[in-house]
């Protein structure tokens, strides 16, 4: 009788176990680097945005102290610790010269002097501005006093307390927790020239609100205030002249 030849029905189930571990294998790694992809995406996408939202708060902070004669520190720009934003516009916390980053400040308020958008002949108004970072909520907002329909004219920085605040988020700021340090250091707008007259940088320091998300790398992103100059140095004493 001639001898059988084939694969035994053992031979068969061992490799169609040794398949399903290889395909189980395959899977599982295709899996991991999609989700690998897709947090590097994630995260990508999410530093973009708040390096984008620094951007425009340098932009905007340019802004402070436009248009006023002589603007000071205290007076005509205010930074806030421990802010916060109520439903209906009230702001709240408490003015720090925020010379630290743990004095916890995250509000930064300022007057200026601007054409009306909608008609830039008309005479200029004097509007409040501000920058505000929820530290429970998290996020980066613009804010606006507001009246009625539109900004209030003629607006006074020492009654921001009692003013109605409306909020414009900057793009990207929603996992973003941002906190102000002010320094009267000598400072260029830009970079573009050597240190001058100018003596007031403001800081921002954005960390993430979930650590999962993003690279956990804390961003500064320090901007020189213009408007505001510092004050004259003191003049030396002529030199004595010898009798």
């Amino acid at each position: 009788m001639p001898r059988q030849r084939g694969a035994t029905l053992i031979s068969l189930m061992v490799g169609l176990v040794i398949s399903m571990l290889v395909t189980v294998a395959t899977l599982m790694l295709y899996k991991n680097l999609v989700r690998a992809t897709g947090d590097s995406r994630v995260n990508a996408q999410f530093d973009a945005q708040r390096s984008a939202a620094l951007l425009m708060s340098g932009m905007t902070l340019q802004d402070a102290g436009f248009g006023i004669d002589d603007p000071q520190v205290g007076e005509h720009l205010i930074t806030l610790k421990g802010a916060t934003l109520g439903n209906a516009g009230a702001l709240q916390g408490t003015p720090n010269d925020c010379d630290d980053k743990g004095d916890g400040c995250n509000a930064t308020l300022w007057l200026q002097n601007m054409p009306k958008p909608d008609d830039p002949d008309a005479p200029w108004v004097t509007t409040c501005s501000a920058l505000f970072s929820d530290q429970d909520k998290g996020g980066l907002a613009k804010l606006t006093a507001w009246s009625g329909s539109g900004p209030l004219e003629s607006c006074d920085l020492g009654n921001w307390a009692s003013l109605t605040w409306k909020a414009e988020p900057l793009a990207g700021a929603a996992e973003l927790r941002v906190a102000f340090t002010r320094q009267e250091v000598p400072c260029s707008p830009f970079g573009i020239s050597a240190p001058a007259s100018q003596a007031l940088r403001l800081t921002l320091h954005a960390s993430n609100l979930n650590e999962e998300v993003g690279n956990n790398v804390e961003l500064e992103s320090a901007h020189c205030l213009s408007n505001f100059s510092a004050p004259p140095a003191p003049s030396s004493p002529p030199a004595a002249t010898p009798s």
